[in-house]
């Protein structure tokens, strides 16, 4: 009997310490999935316009200090909250006006307090993904990415049904793990 409580008392100690939060595993974001949605969807034409052309990424690296744009470093993390500067980065590049930078940051931290982030597009498929929850989870199985779909179809392209586990879907969202991952 002693045995049997302490293996329930280990059982939860491990769950309770468990730094992998089961909400990984659903869209549960702070604000409602449609407000999100629309923010995405809002991005994606800024996005555009900043990467210079249909695929790219905005990536923060929180443990590097780093902001990138295409696998480009730009600088530190800090242009985040400066957004003239950032502006004036990306007008030598791609024609960006400040205003468009500064709308592009107010969605992006929008949609990192809603737990996104790192905006990239597929260049195979077209799609926006975001890092869903922590990003700096460099284990396979712990991987996560909310991608926007515009059609049920874009969901039989070859990216989902060979490399992506869809886990849940809220609207045109869809919450997915890379195939054959093990979810905690």
């Amino acid at each position: 009997m002693v045995h049997v409580k302490f293996l329930i008392a280990l059982t939860v100690i491990f769950t309770s310490c468990n730094k992998y939060p089961p909400e990984r595993n659903y869209i549960l974001f702070e604000d409602p999935v449609e407000q999100v949605q629309d923010s995405i969807q809002a991005i994606i034409p800024l996005a555009y316009k900043i990467f210079g052309g249909k695929a790219g990424s905005f990536v923060d690296y929180e443990n590097q200090d780093i902001l990138s744009i295409n696998t480009q470093e730009v600088g530190k993390l800090d242009l985040l909250e400066k957004p003239e500067q950032l502006a004036r980065l990306l007008l030598l590049r791609n024609h960006v006006s400040q205003e468009e930078v500064e709308r592009f940051l107010v969605l992006y931290k929008y949609l990192k307090s809603n737990h996104l982030q790192d905006l990239m597009t597929l260049s195979d498929t077209g799609l926006i993904k975001l890092n869903y929850r922590d990003k700096n989870y460099n284990h396979f199985n712990l991987i996560r990415n909310v991608i926007l779909v515009n059609t049920p179809e874009d969901t039989l392209h070859p990216h989902f049904r060979n490399q992506k586990m869809i886990l849940d879907r809220k609207g045109k969202l869809l919450l997915t793990a890379p195939q054959g991952a093990k979810i905690y």
